[in-house]
């Protein structure tokens, strides 16, 4: 089963028109979930084929989509506070959220954004639950008790917390050059948008959550 959706072959340096992205693609993964289900020959196949989807004509690997399905679930329990139960409406929703995420890092790739160690970094000690309640400086001991006991139950390691801290930076620098591209008018985005859009198949299937890749 596939279906269309509009795509850029650019990005076009506006906050409207990087907004206008995120949610054609949340849009359009909505029927993973709601559309009809793939036959069993196809899923079969789709799984020797290691491949959960695919992404601007290139293939995603089940491994891939693991780890983003991963990562968005660590930030979700981070958020609340705790290792979030997967339900089938929260699946629902960390699946939406992790294809919205290889989409955006895809883009950030062709971009050209890179992440320091500086950069990686910064964006750990600026979470506020790493912060010091009486300095409001980075507290050490919240961030170890974070690695030895809050990430253990998410399974993530402190490599892969690290990894997703970097992706996240990628996903902070092209949000702020689509933000810094804003001086354009209404009538400019819509034209870039009929020019420099065209037709995208997303070809996905239904795989379970059991059949996910593992995220080394």
């Amino acid at each position: 089963m596939a279906m269309m959706i509009s795509k850029f072959h650019k990005i076009i340096q506006s906050k409207i028109v990087w907004t206008a992205f995120a949610i054609l693609i949340s849009i359009a993964f909505v029927g993973i979930y709601t559309g009809q289900k793939a036959s069993s020959d196809s899923q079969q196949a789709d799984v020797r084929s290691e491949a959960a989807g695919m992404l601007f004509g290139e293939e995603v690997s089940r491994q891939e989509f693991g780890r983003a399905y991963q990562y968005v679930y660590v930030m979700y329990s981070t958020m609340m506070g705790r290792a979030l139960n997967i339900t089938e409406e929260i699946d629902e929703v960390i699946r939406q959220a992790a294809w919205q995420r290889l989409a955006t890092l895809k883009k950030a790739g062709q971009m050209g954004l890179t992440a320091t160690p500086d950069q990686i970094r910064d964006m750990i000690q600026r979470q506020p639950i790493f912060q010091n309640q009486e300095t409001g400086g980075f507290d050490r001991n919240a961030y170890n008790a974070f690695v030895s006991g809050f990430l253990p139950r998410t399974g993530l390691s402190a490599k892969g917390y690290e990894t997703m801290m970097a992706e996240n930076v990628l996903l902070n620098k092209a949000s702020s050059m689509a933000a810094q591209g804003a001086l354009v008018t209404d009538g400019e985005i819509r034209k870039a948008f009929h020019l420099y859009s065209d037709k995208m198949t997303v070809e996905y299937t239904a795989v379970p959550r059991s059949l996910v890749g593992a995220p080394e």
